[in-house]
C-alpha cells in the first residue's frame, strides 16, 4: 500500500512539476486519437463497402443460382418431353414394323401353303400323267405287238370279224359271269332276309310256294345268258381295229 501510494505521488509530482510535457502528450494523444478516429472511420467504412459488395455478391449469386435452377429445370423439363416424343416416336416405328413384319410374315406363310398345295396338285398331276403315259405306252406297245404278231397276208375281212367277234364273245363272257355274281350275292342276301321272316312266308299262296324266290331268281340268272348272248352278239362288219380302239378308250375312261 505504501509503494503504491509513494508511486502516485510521484506521477502527481511528475504531473504537477512537468505541465509542458503533459499539454504535449495530450496533444499527441489527441492527435493519436484523431488518427485512430480517421482510420477508424476509414476501416468501417471500407467494411461497409465490403459488406455492400458481399450483400450484392450475395444477390447476385442467389439470383444466378435461381436462374440457373430455373433454366436447369425448364431444361430437364425440356429433355424429358423431348425423351417422351423420341420413345414415342420409337415405340411407335416399332409397333409398325412389327406390323409391316407380322403382316409380311401372313403373305408369306399364305404364298407357302400356295404353293405347298400347287406342288402337291402337280405331283397328283404329274403322278396321273405318268401312270397315264405308261398305261397308254403300254396300249400301244400291246396293239402294235399285237399288229405285229399277225401275219400281212392274213388282213382280210373274215379274220378280222374273227377276232372282234371273239372279242366280244369274252367281253360277253365277263358281263355275264360279273352278273351271276350279283345274282348269287342278292340270292344269298335274299336267304338271309327269308330265314328272318319265317312267319311272312308262311302266309304265301300255294302257286307262289311251288315257286320259291330263289327257284326264280336261278331260272332268271339261266334265262339270262341266253337273251345277253343276243344283245351283245357284235354286228360282222366290225373290225379288229375298232375293237381295240374302243378297249384303249374303256381303258382310258375307267383309269
Amino acid at each position: 500500500m505504501f509503494a503504491m501510494w509513494f508511486k502516485g505521488q510521484g506521477i502527481l509530482r511528475a504531473f504537477h512539476y512537468f505541465p509542458q510535457e503533459e499539454t504535449e502528450s495530450n496533444k499527441e494523444l489527441y492527435l493519436m486519437d484523431l488518427e485512430t478516429e480517421k482510420q477508424l472511420q476509414g476501416t468501417l467504412q471500407e467494411i461497409g463497402t465490403l459488406q455492400e459488395s458481399i450483400d450484392s455478391i450475395t444477390t447476385t449469386a442467389q439470383q444466378v443460382e435461381l436462374e440457373i435452377t430455373n433454366k436447369f429445370s425448364a431444361m430437364t423439363a425440356a429433355i424429358e418431353e423431348a425423351l417422351k416424343v423420341v420413345i414415342g416416336l420409337i415405340e411407335w416405328e416399332r409397333q409398325t414394323l412389327l406390323n409391316q413384319g407380322n403382316c409380311i410374315r401372313a403373305q408369306l406363310e399364305q404364298r407357302c401353303r400356295e404353293l405347298r398345295e400347287k406342288k402337291l396338285q402337280l405331283e397328283i398331276l404329274a403322278n396321273k400323267h405318268d401312270s397315264f403315259r405308261f398305261v397308254q405306252e403300254s396300249l400301244c406297245f400291246s396293239s402294235s405287238s399285237q399288229v405285229s404278231e399277225v401275219p400281212k397276208l392274213k388282213t382280210d375281212l373274215r379274220s378280222k370279224l374273227a377276232r372282234a367277234s371273239e372279242a366280244a364273245t369274252e367281253l360277253s363272257t365277263q358281263v355275264k359271269e360279273c352278273l351271276r355274281r350279283a345274282m348269287k350275292r342278292k340270292l344269298k342276301s335274299t336267304e338271309v332276309r327269308g330265314h328272318e321272316k319265317t312267319a311272312e312266308l308262311s302266309d304265301v299262296s300255294p302257286q307262289t310256294s311251288q315257286h320259291p324266290p330263289e327257284a326264280k331268281i336261278r331260272k332268271g340268272l339261266r334265262q339270262f345268258p341266253a337273251s345277253l348272248d343276243g344283245a351283245v352278239s357284235p354286228p360282222r362288219n366290225i373290225s379288229r381295229v375298232g375293237s381295240s380302239k374302243r378297249h384303249c378308250r374303256c381303258l382310258k375312261a375307267d383309269f
